[in-house]
Order: C-alpha cells, then sequence, then structure tokens
C-alpha cells in the first residue's frame, strides 16, 4: 500500500472552526514564525533553534512541495501560530 501524502486531497480554500484557521502560506507569515522558530523554549524538543533563513527555508520547501502546510491562527484577525504538516 502506497502511504504516500498527496496534495490532490487537500482543499483549496482555507479551513475554519470558530477557534481555528488553516489557510495557505502568506509572506506576512515568516517573521512570526521565524521568530517561533528561533525561541529555546519553543524548540526545545527540536535538535536546535533555526536562523531566519533556516525557517524561511523550510517555508519555501513547504510552498515548493504545495504542502498546504498549513499556516495556523487562532481566528480572523489572530497572529499566525504555527504549522500544521502532514506526516511523511
Amino acid at each position: 500500500m502506497d502511504n504516500s501524502f498527496s496534495t490532490r486531497s487537500l482543499p483549496e480554500r482555507d479551513i475554519r472552526t470558530p477557534r481555528l484557521l488553516l489557510r495557505h502560506w502568506r509572506d506576512d507569515d515568516l517573521e512570526p514564525f521565524a521568530a517561533l522558530n528561533a525561541d529555546v523554549e519553543v524548540m526545545r524538543f527540536f535538535p536546535s533553534v533555526l536562523t531566519r533563513d533556516e525557517s524561511d527555508a523550510f517555508v519555501g520547501r513547504m510552498r515548493a512541495r504545495s504542502l498546504r502546510g498549513n499556516s495556523t491562527s487562532g481566528g480572523r484577525n489572530a497572529p499566525m501560530a504555527g504549522v500544521v504538516s502532514p506526516a511523511a
């Protein structure tokens, strides 16, 4: 059985619930996402923190793979809160 991820299963529109928004990456997500990746406490279970360039490259790979690698936010005007991506 092929367990590879298919982007065909991803919706083209945003996914909204009363408390969460999953959407495509926007350029204005790069700075807050880099701040999360540079925070020692946030990244304590990861091998290391990421530089701004490394964080931007990660988003670039997500965009290139068309993973929708959803940026998450707490709602309509809430800031970007992280990333949700399918297991590889």
